[in-house]
């Protein structure tokens, strides 16, 4: 395995410099933490996570300048290359993150029980309309960020209204 980590659970490039990727695992005494940081294309390496031990990494998305780490705890947010951390969305697992591209301050996350919105880059979140069901992807229309399609324990859902109703696309 590289670097001793037994798998990635999640991957992504450095919004402000594409030569850097992430990746998350899912065994944190590894290291002291979940997260690393690849750089030069992956020549090297180092621990990314210093406010975020002790926690699986689970799903990472970027935006133009932050990146976003969905773990077993809920949703931490950086946006100077892991100094500093917010705990922007505390308890549940998070299972996959989508950013809006055409309006970078909407984030949808997909937990265990539903899928959580925020309008304004994760200051603030709440629930949308699907819920009690497990969210296993989710993202969000390129053109659109108030369509979003979610892959669910009950199949493929999507939604037209920024996740306040949704309907199946098929099981």
């Amino acid at each position: 395995p590289l670097f001793g980590l037994a798998y990635a659970n999640a991957l992504a490039v450095d919004p402000a410099d594409q030569s850097t990727f992430y990746a998350g695992s899912g065994n944190p005494p590894a290291y002291g933490g979940s997260l690393f940081r690849f750089i030069n294309h992956g020549t090297s390496w180092q621990f990314a996570g210093q406010g975020i031990r002790n926690v699986i990494t689970r799903s990472l998305a970027e935006s133009t300048n932050q990146l976003i780490v969905g773990t077993d705890a809920g949703i931490f947010q950086t946006s100077d290359d892991g100094v500093n951390w917010i705990h922007s969305l505390v308890g549940g697992r998070i299972s996959a993150i989508a950013v809006a591209r055409s309006a970078a301050n909407i984030i949808y996350a997909a937990t265990d029980t539903g899928v959580m919105r925020t309008g304004d880059a994760g200051l603030t979140w709440s629930g949308t309309g699907l819920s009690d069901t497990t969210i296993r992807d989710i993202v969000v229309d390129n053109s659109d960020p108030h369509t979003v399609f979610a892959g669910s324990s009950a199949g493929i859902v999507t939604s037209a209204n920024d996740g306040t109703t949704w309907s199946g696309t098929g099981n």
